[in-house]
């Protein structure tokens, strides 16, 4: 799944959710790689709208966070995907403060 994400296919995402039931689904997208990415992570890097949506829409876990802290809001944002930026945040996506800003 973490391939398909990085990719965009959502008409692949789609197939593969139908094909393997929710209850896997729940599993498979959200195990994180070495480096802690999730397909939702891997997703919202690079700006794929509509496969970060059929993940949440699937109850992917949008509170994980990378080896760096990092999480699928800040990629979106840190990557120019305003659109994406705008869906999470609508998803209830959170920033923690990272030290980075005086909040």
């Amino acid at each position: 799944m973490h391939l398909v994400a990085r990719s965009g296919n959502e008409a692949v995402l789609l197939a593969m959710v139908n094909k393997i039931g929710a209850g896997l689904v729940q599993i498979v997208q959200n195990r994180q790689s070495k480096n802690g990415w999730s397909p939702l992570l891997e997703a919202c890097a690079r700006g794929h709208a509509g496969v970060a949506n059929i993940l949440l829409q699937h109850h992917a876990r949008i509170d994980v966070f990378d080896e760096n802290g990092r999480t699928a809001l800040h990629l979106a944002a840190a990557n120019g995907h305003v659109e994406l930026t705008q869906m999470l945040l609508q998803y209830k996506a959170f920033l923690p403060n990272m030290g980075m800003l005086k909040l």
